[in-house]
């Protein structure tokens, strides 16, 4: 079964500990409740490093951020549409780490969301973009 899986090898018989292995950065669990808290106040999809948040606020995964990065930079997906999408404020928010991880965004992700979202609110270790010109919750 999956929940046997070690990947560092270094405990025998282990149930899953997310204890000793995080992908999130520290401060990210701390704020979750707050972060679904406010996401779900706000209108329309939401894309985030931390898809947990945008399932927790009640939305459907939109994008993948690690996945679809990966394959833009295989060129076995083509971004254009989806860098339109956030170069005109389509998306009710987007959340990131901060720093954005390069292997989670493209640079001209990361270029349509500077263009297109002004930084809303640090909440622990997320950081929240909402369109230019939305009103602030």
């Amino acid at each position: 079964p999956l929940w046997y899986l070690d990947p560092f090898g270094s405990r025998k018989n282990l149930a899953f500990d997310s204890s000793y292995y995080t992908t999130m950065p520290l401060g990210a669990t701390d704020s979750s409740e707050r972060l679904n808290q406010y996401l779900s106040r706000i209108p329309g999809d939401i894309i985030s490093e931390d898809m947990s948040g945008t399932i927790f606020a009640g939305r459907q995964i939109y994008f993948q951020p690690f996945e679809f990065t990966q394959m833009a930079k295989s060129n076995t997906w083509s971004e254009a549409e989806f860098v339109e999408d956030l170069r005109q404020g389509r998306l009710g928010a987007v959340v990131m780490f901060s720093p954005p991880d390069p292997e989670r965004f493209t640079a001209a992700m990361l270029a349509a969301i500077a263009d297109g979202y002004a930084f809303d609110r640090a909440i622990g270790a997320y950081q929240v973009y909402l369109p230019k010109g939305a009103e602030r919750l």
